[in-house]
């Protein structure tokens, strides 16, 4: 059970993440991060894929490393 619940808090954070929070940002008047990375590195820099996957990789092992340490403290 407690998989599922995970998986379904994961697909509930993805589609708002994707759908609700760019709209919230964006009636508030925050740009996007196309708009933030067009301004850092100007139009068709192959930085900004550079910077852009840094960000994901980052992102994804500090959340692995979490993960890990809440499995620890479960057990």
């Amino acid at each position: 059970m407690k998989k599922k619940d995970s998986i379904l808090a994961f697909v509930s954070g993805l589609l708002s993440g994707i759908f609700v929070v760019p709209l919230l940002l964006g009636a508030l008047g925050i740009p996007g991060f196309e708009v933030v990375l067009t301004a850092l590195f100007g139009e068709r820099n192959p930085w900004a894929i550079v910077f852009s996957v840094l960000l994901i990789v980052l992102f994804l092992f500090v959340t692995n490393r979490l993960s890990k340490k809440g499995e620890q403290k479960n057990v």
